[in-house]
């Protein structure tokens, strides 16, 4: 699956399409589709550098941008959720 994220920190510049793989869910967890998407001020900081003493991190990191819309593949439903990620495909813990 297709990611945003990055391999080094810096500007706009350093932000990649990234090949990842497609996440399992495990039996507390369901798979949601990502349909829309926008970016969250921490982000930029992420990417930056800004918060490298603060979040651990581990290159390449996929930048957690805000979900706006998704899908949960197998249902007959669809939800609008922020601040989830932007990947093609992400996992939700059920409650």
């Amino acid at each position: 699956m297709r990611a945003v994220g990055i391999k080094k920190f810096g500007g706009p510049e350093v932000l990649e399409i990234l090949d990842v793989p497609k996440p399992s869910p495990k039996a507390d967890e369901i798979l949601i589709q990502i349909m829309a998407s926008g970016v969250n001020p921490v982000d930029w900081k992420i990417r930056g550098g800004y918060l490298k003493d603060v979040l651990p991190h581990e290159f390449p990191v996929i930048l957690k941008l805000e979900i706006t819309f998704f899908h949960i593949p197998d249902y007959q439903l669809s939800h609008q959720e922020p601040m989830l990620n932007l990947l093609r495909y992400r996992l939700i813990k059920l409650l």
